[in-house]
């Protein structure tokens, strides 16, 4: 193997086999293949299964792969570990690949296919992350990648995130919805973010709603400029809702606000601060290239 030894215990393989109807010499192949305590240099599981469909060819050294399942049991590597993960995917060969050219990078062998796929994962951990629940799905079909659906629960709230990318013009674009209380992360973040954190009290996590896109670098070279792609060549605006809230002695009732980043310029719109006196309403933006900032104020307190 590519990356090290796989050894495994007890393996059991079952299949069919038959020609196709329309295709004598092409072999319609359904396996199954069963095995006890997967492990390699990198990774282990308490048992694994692939499932498979696959067409040999007897004239041409040809496999066209339909689709593949694989389960794993209690799969632990050094970074994560969960109670059982399955992935799965459906392929097939488009009769009108893509144009690709050299931008395209390694993307260009994927173009001549079509993938569907879907990711179960069951109690996984990741470092110092659990997530009782995370399961995604997506699709390539080129020069398009999309996670039409990625759901997790996280920290007593859940998160659902979509991503599409386009290979020809390398935009990345991402939706997020999330409530994941961030309080019980806390341990994971720097002692000065914990610090800020901990002088936060609510009764319910904010409700967070993101949408971005980014423009990546080349797929054929190295980025070495990523303080100007975040800053000129990222858009991201959402919305941010949470009440009460108290942040040291200070307390509110609610409070929303649409906010909004690009080129470099955020801004805040419709941030609206609720208290028992009277209401704050606040619109304004910061450039940080020019360190410029700018707010217009209405307030009833």
């Amino acid at each position: 193997l590519p990356y090290g030894q796989l050894t495994a215990q007890q393996l059991n393989l079952s299949g069919v086999t038959r020609r196709e109807t329309n295709a004598p010499s092409d072999l319609d192949t359904q396996f199954k293949l069963r095995s006890q305590a997967v492990r390699s240099e990198w990774a282990q599981a308490a048992g694994a299964q692939l499932d498979a469909h696959v067409i040999y060819s007897l004239t041409t050294p040809i496999t066209r792969i339909q689709s593949l399942q694989l389960t794993l049991d209690q799969p632990r590597s050094e970074w994560a570990q969960a109670r059982r993960l399955r992935l799965a995917g459906d392929f097939s060969q488009t009769n009108a690949p893509a144009i690709t050219n050299e931008s395209w990078g390694f993307w260009a062998k994927l173009a001549p296919y079509v993938i569907q796929w879907k990711l179960e994962s069951e109690n996984l951990r990741v470092w110092q992350l659990r997530f009782p629940m995370l399961n995604t799905a997506g699709s390539w079909s080129a020069p398009k990648l999309e996670v039409t659906s990625l759901e997790s629960a996280l920290a007593g709230g859940e998160a659902d995130i979509a991503l599409q990318l386009d290979v020809t013009d390398r935009k990345l674009w991402t939706r997020l919805k999330t409530d994941v209380d961030v309080q019980r992360l806390a341990h994971l973040m720097s002692t000065n973010a914990q610090e800020v954190l901990a002088e936060i009290k609510w009764d319910k996590a904010p409700e967070l709603n993101l949408e971005g896109r980014i423009e990546l670098p080349p797929w054929t070279g190295k980025a070495t400029n990523w303080n100007e792609i975040l800053l000129e060549r990222t858009w991201v605006a959402g919305g941010l809702r949470v009440g009460p809230v108290a942040f040291q002695e200070l307390s509110v009732r609610s409070l929303q606000t649409d906010f909004a980043f690009t080129n470099g310029v955020v801004s805040v719109t419709n941030l609206h601060l609720v208290r028992p006196e009277g209401e704050l309403r606040i619109t304004g933006l910061a450039d940080l290239p020019k360190q410029r900032f700018v707010a217009d104020l209405d307030s009833s307190i």
